[in-house]
């Protein structure tokens, strides 16, 4: 290219390949022309010169964690080793990453191991020069190939001691015969026979292209080739026959031999590829990380097989491996780089599996499954295709229709279930507008994109035509849902329908399409039975009945996640949503139980606090053992039900447990007499209980040191500051008591606390921002962020004195927006309850009203009515939340282009992290401005 480098098909590791090999290549020249030919010599010198410049950019912008080319832990430092050779270095910020991948890969490798049995090693042989001995491999050859690698097959070639006559002439055929069609460039594989048919062929009977529309002589030569490769490899096969069988290519002849009216048996492909130890298909045995797309097509072909009974445990163990790796953000599939095909293939297989459950043919997986985690999963998918539809009709901005096929497909398949029957039309829609792109284009070449991973990216012509053709005449299959199932679902549109008319209410969502605000209300009731029966949360509401935010926090998550296309995991939102339904909780408890408390009590619930802060270490252990063993709380086993698929997503979130965790401290309390001793005690291991499930959550204790200790602070500063807005509401109590007119009504008007002791800026920053949970929510979730996206070795999420100096302040602002949001909707419950709001500071009492100097009751000069008053201290305390939120909008953009300035994947999802919280709390600032959510203090013997 003019820059010097070579093409970066899809990704930076593209170009980092293709440029290091070529790069190689001209210095290689350089050295045989170097006495023969002056001009070219200067010419490749000059082309090396932009070459090494070029590179050495791709490799400083390279995102080793994200990369996913098949063997690039071998090929780029062998690449890099040999430019060593010929004075070539090159040095990039995440080159000992590199370098620890490619050992731990290496560290399993003898060379014996290779010699005794095939593996996937051989595909790659380039990177194994001087470390295996080439002829005792020769028994390897197919066809004179190489595991089908050409590049492995002339590295083979060229570290042998003898000639092979039948690999040059391999060599030959895939220069004039592959896709660089005598060009000179070479495919990274070839040929592929097995691979290019079974997925156009099944592609186009799933899409319910009738078998007799195909040649019947054709349909005959594909079965027995097919049915004669299994045969001949036991079962099992790969990309081409002889190559080393794979569980990719096993699974989708399968599904096209049982397509074909051939029943086939998947037992051979469980035998070989599923392990008991992981409950999970392997692509090649031994392989680093599972493929998401292989257990897709594993757990299809299975679906399509007879006698489902018989694969019961291999079909649960597979749905809740695909579950998991999407509830947690791992589907992302290691041989296609486009999401919609991971898509495409998951709502396929889930559709599939909910029919052969409600026809009776398979016994259902578990409850937390097929009631929970696939529903949710399907209405996230469908959301994803329906919302990301561009207005050309397309999903991808590439002249490439294959992305687009994906999702009309994806959208065929799940069109007639009953968890889409309400976006029906909008999925029709979408699916004839998509169709009507690709008819309009054509007439157009077709310019396949590079959408499938080997060594480099490629594309896939006559898959990409397959795929085409399927989601232009594509049709739902018929089938009769049971009553039960579809009912159901219809009570679960009927409540989302009714939270509908709330939502319409709120600015922010006035103009979002009907379509995107009902998925986002039925994925929110999708996830409300598991919150409400989420045994985890130990502190239970006082007022169950009037819960007003309980079905409206899952909603928040949701509806920002999907209106900002973040897409985050749902185990992220999950969290998220049992931290808010804990931080109302918290508020209302700390409100009803702190209401006639007295200084000692106030005392003796900071001590408390701060104990139980205390008793647990960095590593969220407890540090007085014999207290855990004599109080004996338990937090609830698991939050996604007892199901043995389950333990893995148990181990995030504030949803998982430790051992027995009881943090009751060791103090006088322990001690009390009197008849409120007894629920006192109750009450402080409630507190202390809920602390340690916070601080001993596994995923804070994955995050790093440094993001553990703020959030621990923040706890304690959360919990204190209810503690302190106890005090203030006791003595504004006492203040409001002294009024000079007894028959007044306690809420008819708002009065001035007359010494708060704190301005009104000061109360906000501090008391204020602190008990309305936001500081202490933000620090939550950078834990959670540097624990999802850390990997074993988590470090501080806000690496610079830069970002951590923009977060925090950050933070400020969403906290400051959110206590003024807060007290302008809870208004009139503050009143009746005597709660300090911001409108009872004396900055809200201007000249125009006179305070009465002992009751410090607000009179009026203009004599205008009390609402009147009530509305214009409204509308002054929204015009200073307007004030922050314009803050938090500026910072959370700042701090967006900081993080993506370098532009990693980890960076990427830390950024949306913080965009979600931003959102969230603007949201429940819009929320407040039309319901008060919080509930009112319910008193002993249940006095409102």
């Amino acid at each position: 290219m003019p820059e010097g480098g070579w093409p970066s098909y899809a990704s930076v590791g593209d170009g980092i390949l293709n440029s290091l090999a070529a790069l190689l290549a001209l210095k290689m020249h350089e050295r045989i022309t170097a006495e023969t030919d002056e001009m070219t010599l200067k010419d490749l010198r000059q082309r090396c010169a932009k070459a090494i410049d070029y590179t050495e950019q791709l490799l400083q912008d390279w995102d080793v964690a994200s990369e996913t080319r098949v063997g690039f832990e071998y090929l780029v430092p062998n690449l890099l080793e040999l430019l060593e050779g010929e004075g070539i270095t090159f040095s990039f910020p995440l080159e000992q990453d590199l370098r620890l991948i490619k050992d731990a890969k290496f560290k399993r490798f003898k060379p014996e191991m290779l010699y005794d049995a095939p593996s996937t090693c051989l595909h790659s042989l380039e990177a194994f020069r001087a470390k295996v001995d080439f002829d005792r491999l020769s028994h390897y050859k197919r066809s004179g190939s190489l595991m089908g690698s050409p590049s492995s097959s002339a590295a083979f070639l060229m570290n042998s001691s003898v000639w092979h006559d039948d690999v040059e002439t391999y060599l030959h055929e895939v220069i004039d015969c592959g896709s660089g069609g005598g060009s000179g460039a070479v495919p990274s594989v070839f040929p592929i026979p097995i691979f290019e048919l079974v997925w156009s062929i099944s592609t186009l009977l799933e899409a319910g292209i009738p078998l007799e529309a195909l040649d019947e002589a054709d349909v005959a030569r594909i079965i027995l080739f097919l049915e004669t490769t299994l045969t001949q490899q036991n079962g099992i096969c790969g990309f081409a026959p002889g190559m080393l069988p794979d569980a990719d290519d096993t699974a989708k002849t399968v599904l096209t031999l049982n397509l074909l009216g051939r029943p086939t048996s998947s037992r051979s492909m469980l035998d070989h590829f599923f392990s008991s130890k992981t409950h999970r298909m392997a692509t090649y045995v031994g392989e680093r990380n599972a493929s998401f797309s292989a257990n897709c097509n594993a757990l299809r072909a299975i679906l399509s097989s007879r006698s489902l009974g018989q694969y019961q445990a291999e079909i649960e163990a597979l749905v809740s491996f695909l579950c998991e790796a999407w509830w947690n953000g791992d589907a992302v599939d290691k041989w296609n780089l486009s999401p919609y095909y991971s898509m495409m293939l998951l709502a396929d297989c889930f559709v599939k599996l909910l029919q052969v459950c409600d026809e009776g043919a398979l016994k259902p997986p578990s409850k937390n499954l097929l009631e929970f985690k696939v529903p949710v999963i399907l209405c996230e998918i469908l959301t994803r295709t329906l919302s990301m539809q561009m207005e050309s009709g397309a999903w991808s901005s590439e002249s490439s229709f294959e992305v687009t096929s994906y999702a009309i497909l994806t959208l065929v398949f799940m069109r007639d279930l009953p968890l889409a029957s309400w976006v029906a039309d909008d999925i029709e829609a979408a699916i004839l507008k998509g169709r009507e792109n690709l008819n309009q284009t054509s007439s157009l070449p077709d310019s396949p994109q590079y959408l499938w991973i080997e060594k480099v990216a490629y594309a896939a012509e006559g898959l990409s035509a397959a795929y085409r053709i399927a989601a232009i005449v594509a049709k739902s299959p018929s089938f009769q849902w049971n009553a039960v199932h579809a009912e159901s679902i219809e009570k679960i549109q009927y409540l989302a329908s009714k939270a509908m008319k709330f939502f319409n209410l709120l600015p922010a969502f006035k103009k979002l399409g009907s379509c995107y605000l009902k998925l986002a209300l039925l994925e929110g009731h999708l996830f409300l039975p598991k919150l409400m029966s989420d045994k985890s949360i130990v502190l239970q509401s006082q007022n169950d009945k009037k819960n007003a935010y309980l079905g409206l926090v899952p909603i928040t998550w949701i509806i920002v996640n999907n209106h900002q296309k973040l897409f985050l995991k749902p185990q992220l939102l999950y969290d998220m949503m049992v931290l808010t339904i804990y931080n109302f909780r918290v508020d209302e408890y700390f409100d009803t139980r702190l209401r006639t408390a007295d200084e000692d009590r106030f005392r003796s619930i900071e001590a408390i606090i701060s104990q139980a802060n205390s008793t647990t270490d960095m590593n969220g252990r407890n540090m007085e053992k014999d207290n855990l063993a004599m109080n004996g709380h338990r937090l609830s086993p698991s939050v996604n039900g007892s199901s043995a698929e389950n333990d893995a997503t148990a181990k995030n979130g504030l949803n998982t447990p430790s051992d027995e965790i009881s943090m009751s401290p060791k103090q006088d309390i322990k001690t009390m007499k009197g008849k409120n001793g007894k629920r006192r005690l109750e009450e402080d291991d409630t507190v202390s209980v809920y602390i340690a499930q916070m601080v001993n959550s596994p995923t804070v204790q994955k995050a790093s040191p440094s993001d553990q200790q703020s959030f621990r602070f923040q706890l304690r500063e959360f919990l204190l500051s209810h503690i302190q807005q106890a005090r203030d509401n006791l003595r504004f109590t006492r203040q409001k008591r002294q009024k000079l007119n007894p028959t007044d009504k306690a809420d008819a008007a708002v009065e001035t606390f007359l010494d708060p002791g704190i301005s009104l800026h000061n109360w906000v920053h501090t008391t204020g921002a602190k008990s309305v949970s936001a500081l202490m929510s933000f620090a939550y979730l950078v834990c959670l962020l540097g624990a999802y996206t850390g990997g074993s070795h988590a470090t501080k999420v806000f690496d610079t004195a830069y970002l951590q100096y923009l977060t925090e302040d950050l933070s400020a602002h969403i906290a400051n927006m959110s206590r003024l949001y807060n007290d302008w909707g809870s208004l009139d419950r503050d009143l009746r309850e005597s709660n300090v709001n911001c409108v009872n500071f004396p900055e809200f009492g201007p000249s125009a009203r006179q305070t009465h100097p002992q009751a410090g009751i607000m009179l009026e000069q203009s004599g205008a009515s009390e609402e009147s008053r009530k509305r214009k201290l409204k509308d002054e305390l929204l015009e200073l939340a307007e004030y922050e939120r314009t803050q938090v909008d500026v910072l959370t953009k700042v701090v967006v282009e900081a993080l993506e300035r370098k532009g990693s994947t980890k960076r990427r999802k830390i950024a949306d992290g913080l965009v979600l919280l931003a959102n969230v709390a603007k949201l429940y600032g819009d929320m407040y401005l039309v319901k008060d959510l919080s509930n009112s203090v319910v008193m002993n013997g249940g006095e409102e």
